[in-house]
């Protein structure tokens, strides 16, 4: 009599087990169910998640896009400034200068040009005028600009002035426009990054004054550029060749030892 006690108890026991073990699995399974239904689950607080508002936080509003947008302007006409008011030329340079080609009325008709006279005099022709008998510009408008810029400053500023108008046109028309799912593949967003990797060639050689190190940039970034045009976009990897983009651009500020300018 004993043993079949034992034995009922052992069978009570088994049911019970099995019948909560049987419980224990279907909450597992209510509770294992797709990610999107489980990220509208109950979290820390009892409040639901809601992933479509997650993110849209990380996605900039309107206001934001176009404020974006503004302060590209400033660098774009900053550089235009810079290069035709003439900034590029210390006063030491000009009192150099002076002091080396004395008086201007002094000068002979027969003085040699230098080289940037000569390339700005085929380029503009003689019947201009921008070039007097010393080899420098002379525009009325531009008073300050007395001669064409190295070739470095003028590349920084081309990219700049290029990257520009793509980026305006993609903050202020598109991004606040298109949903986040959509702008990823628009045009003007792969117009912009593309010349970004335009404008980091540019800055390559203006920062370095290198024409190997400019060539050497310049194959990555047409690389990069060509990569974003690419009918699958890897925004991730296009971010990672960006800042490797503009890492290029910035060690030589790094190796000439300008450690306040970078």
């Amino acid at each position: 009599q004993n043993n079949n006690n034992n034995n009922y108890r052992m069978k009570i026991d088994s049911n019970e087990s099995l019948q909560s073990s049987g419980n224990h699995s279907k909450g597992i399974s209510i509770n294992s169910g797709s990610p999107s239904s489980a990220l509208s689950k109950n979290i820390g607080d009892g409040k639901n998640f809601d992933a479509q508002a997650y993110l849209d936080k990380r996605v900039m509003t309107p206001m934001q896009e176009r404020a974006n947008a503004l302060t590209i302007l400033p660098n774009m006409f900053y550089c235009m400034y810079f290069v035709l008011a003439g900034s590029w030329l210390t006063s030491e340079a000009l009192e150099n200068t002076r002091q080396s080609v004395g008086d201007e009325l002094g000068i002979e008709n027969s003085m040699e040009q230098d080289g940037w006279a000569d390339m700005a005099q085929d380029v503009f022709g003689h019947q201009n005028d921008f070039l007097n008998h010393m080899g420098c510009i002379n525009i009325p408008m531009l008073p300050k600009l007395y001669a064409l810029p190295p070739l470095p400053v003028v590349a920084g500023a081309v990219g700049i002035v290029a990257h520009a108008p793509f980026s305006f046109i993609y903050h202020w028309f598109y991004a606040t426009k298109l949903h986040p799912s959509k702008r990823v593949e628009h045009w003007s967003r792969r117009l912009d990054h593309a010349f970004i990797h335009f404008a980091s060639a540019c800055m390559s050689y203006a920062t370095s004054g290198r024409m190997d190190y400019f060539l050497l940039t310049a194959a990555f970034n047409l690389d990069c550029a060509y990569r974003q045009f690419e009918r699958r976009v890897r925004p991730r990897r296009n971010q990672i060749r960006i800042a490797i983009s503009i890492l290029l651009y910035t060690l030589p500020v790094l190796r000439r030892g300008y450690y306040s300018e970078f």
